[in-house]
């Protein structure tokens, strides 16, 4: 006769089981601790002592990607650059760039160039973003990545040019080119900026003849 019981489910079955549950956690960081519990509070008892240390290994694993990620501007090269944009767009202007959007070259470039603008006429002579001295960016901007590998990244930035003091003057669309790079930290930063006249900034401030040079 048959034995009727309850049926155990075999280590093998067990262990998918487990890696089922375990796998969401690798692509949720931020939702971590709510996920560890959910998990083995959901588990069945005959699981949960077998789950809990593979579940403690990629929970501390993703707290230590998302602290590292958390000392970063933005995650993405496109959020980078928007970011950059919405809250540190004068970057170049003296005294206003930090290491912590922009990359060690450019930042010692336009120090050199914050040192020549106590009057004079200096590399940086237009806006950067639109290479004009006149004309707002208006929105909607258009942000698209149009190139990325581990190191590097190219995002183009589309917007309309305007003039809100002349508003009947035609606005013009336009394309800005932002090169990131990672710095030493693993976070997107700022390394060049090309804009709609095929100007890059960091070629503008190595070309400059300063005083002195």
């Amino acid at each position: 006769m048959a034995r009727i019981g309850k049926t155990v489910p075999s280590r093998r079955k067990a262990d998918i089981v487990t890696s089922a549950h375990l796998k969401p956690l690798l692509f949720c960081p931020h939702a971590l601790q709510m996920q560890c519990c959910q998990l083995v509070t959901s588990l069945p008892p005959f699981l949960r002592a077998r789950s809990m240390s593979r579940t403690v290994a990629i929970a501390f694993a993703c707290l230590l990607s998302t602290t590292a990620h958390a000392a970063c501007p933005a995650v993405t090269p496109v959020d980078t650059a928007r970011w950059i944009y919405e809250k540190h767009q004068d970057f170049y202007l003296n005294g206003k760039g930090s290491a912590d959007y922009l990359s060690k070259p450019l930042l010692s470039l336009l120090k050199k160039d914050w040192a020549c603008q106590n009057g004079d006429q200096c590399a940086v002579s237009a806006n950067p973003w639109t290479d004009a001295q006149d004309g707002d960016v208006q929105k909607p901007i258009d942000w698209k990545l149009v190139s990325n590998s581990d190191k590097q990244a190219v995002v183009e930035m589309t917007y309309n040019l305007g003039y809100k003091d002349a508003p009947q003057q035609p606005v013009a669309s336009q394309t800005t080119r932002l090169l990131l790079a990672k710095n030493a930290n693993s976070c997107w930063v700022l390394e060049n900026l090309q804009g709609p006249q095929g100007v890059a900034l960091m070629q503008s401030l190595e070309e400059f003849p300063y005083e002195g040079d």
